[in-house]
């Protein structure tokens, strides 16, 4: 199904911030090196994706609403059974889909997240501001552009295949995405959203935001599209001042060929220097 709540969709707008944190996360213990992955992704998956892309846009971007794919039982290895029809909500829901992962793909290989936990001279010197650590690589900004427009089509996809949705009229009992007549008013509460998200990509909006977890929200005004048109070159630059320092954290154990170590792992402790919890 089409997710029905509001607020998933929004996830939409946020992603770009949760995919490079959680990338941070992920290169802490990326052995081999995140560049490795980083290659895979750009040789094999995203030529992968795009194919996939180019093949669902030509029933979906030419409007061929009348397409219809059956699955019979037998295409399922059953002889008897419903067989299910793929039409055009289906296609655009997938379509999207594929169009989100392509641009979180983008955003992934976009910037420098190679990082060696086990070298504490290392690990200092990947949180100084001037490291390559979470900088752009040279193609990274047009990595970040191309994100931002596979963000848009993804948007076009699914509301395209929600007004569909919105306009059948025939049995859906053999659909594989169906809405039940009391769930129709949420399909205009998504249109609504997916609005509001292509707005966010393109100008700045208020966002309401607990930022002093006081209960009150606090409007802040963020204008997410220039992640995407001018993406920050190097991100520790937008931290505050800060200082580091590198502790040991735990032995890991590895295995090499030659039979198990312990590795020491280090840890880089972020200070932010300010005079006062004000500033």
């Amino acid at each position: 199904k089409f997710p029905t709540e509001a607020q998933d969709l929004l996830i939409l707008s946020t992603f770009p911030f949760m995919t490079l944190m959680n990338m941070v996360k992920s290169v802490i213990d990326s052995t081999p090196p995140f560049s490795y992955y980083q290659s895979l992704i750009e040789t094999r998956v995203l030529p992968r994706l795009e194919y996939s892309i180019a093949r669902l846009s030509l029933v979906a971007n030419q409007n061929n609403t009348s397409y219809v794919f059956n699955i019979t039982p037998e295409m399922r290895g059953e002889t008897t059974g419903v067989t299910y029809e793929i039409d055009y909500t289906e296609i655009c829901a997938l379509l999207g889909v594929i169009q989100v992962i392509h641009a979180n793909a983008l955003i992934i290989v976009a910037y420098n997240l190679d990082y060696d936990p086990y070298d504490s001279a290392k690990v200092y010197k990947a949180w100084q501001k001037t490291s390559a650590f979470l900088s752009l690589h040279t193609n990274g900004a047009t990595r970040m552009r191309s994100a931002k427009s596979s963000i848009g089509r993804a948007i076009t996809s699914f509301t395209n295949g929600i007004n569909f949705l919105k306009s059948e009229t025939d049995s859906q009992y053999n659909d594989i995405i169906r809405v039940e007549p009391s769930e129709r008013p949420r399909l205009d509460t998504m249109l609504n959203q997916l609005t509001r998200v292509r707005f966010a990509l393109s100008i700045p909006v208020p966002v309401p935001i607990d930022t002093n977890r006081d209960g009150h929200q606090d409007n802040v005004t963020m204008d997410i599209s220039k992640l995407f048109e001018n993406p920050i070159q190097n991100i520790k630059q937008k931290f505050p001042d800060y200082s580091v320092e590198v502790v040991r954290d735990t032995d890991v154990v590895i295995v090499p060929p030659g039979g198990l170590i312990l590795q020491p792992r280090y840890v880089a402790i972020i200070i932010w220097n300010a005079n006062s919890f004000n500033s």
